[in-house]
């Protein structure tokens, strides 16, 4: 039940915490590595937090035997988080913790006016998942 309430602190690194409480481009640098110019890599969750996550989607997963709604339809091995009750956490995670970085890495792209979003895991492993390429949705 822990995973549907937001909880910075048991959620994030307290290195991504920081920099979000400071809110400036250096602290986000601070984070930051750009392996390809526009694309940045950060450490932002806590791995007790994914752990608690992906215990709760093999739960639903189980569940509901399997038939929830994937992200797209070459990923047979994810689910949409929203779709089951994570939706009101998702909505505090981007509004205060995504649209900050968004606003100054990729405000050319109206980062710091996002107003949606589509929460969902993949999971990657040996003889899992097939080459996704890139899709973007619309």
């Amino acid at each position: 039940k822990e995973i549907y309430v937001m909880d910075a602190e048991s959620f994030f690194v307290p290195s991504f915490l920081n920099a979000i409480q400071e809110n400036t481009i250096e602290s986000f640098r601070s984070i930051l590595i750009e392996p390809i110019r526009g694309i940045y890599i950060f450490e932002m969750l806590r791995p007790q937090f994914c752990q608690k996550l992906l215990s709760e989607v093999n739960h639903i997963r189980s569940w509901t035997q399997d038939r929830i709604r994937r992200p797209h339809k070459m990923l047979e091995h994810g689910v949409v988080v929203d779709d089951f009750g994570l939706e009101p956490m998702l909505n505090k995670f981007m509004d205060y913790f995504i649209s900050p970085i968004a606003g100054v890495f990729y405000n050319q792209l109206g980062g710091s006016t996002l107003d949606s979003h589509l929460g969902f895991t993949v999971e990657y492993e040996i003889d899992k998942t097939v080459e996704m390429g890139l899709w973007i949705s619309y």
